[in-house]
């Protein structure tokens, strides 16, 4: 699974993000956000925690 920058990925928790940074191909910061489109949290996950890529920018 190839992983970039402002792709929204679905976590193996249920969550959905954003990737706003890309540390290597295995950690990468996304953010959470509400759906009024505020921040909940901004964690940094392992590719093991991506389910899927739900939206792939450009």
């Amino acid at each position: 699974m190839q992983i970039h920058e402002l792709d929204v990925v679905k976590l193996k928790n249920g969550e959905s993000g954003t990737v706003l940074e890309i540390f290597n191909e295995n950690a990468f910061m996304i953010e959470i956000s509400d759906e009024k489109g505020q921040t909940i949290s901004m964690p940094v996950v392992k590719a093991d925690d991506i389910a899927e890529i739900t939206y792939h920018y450009n």
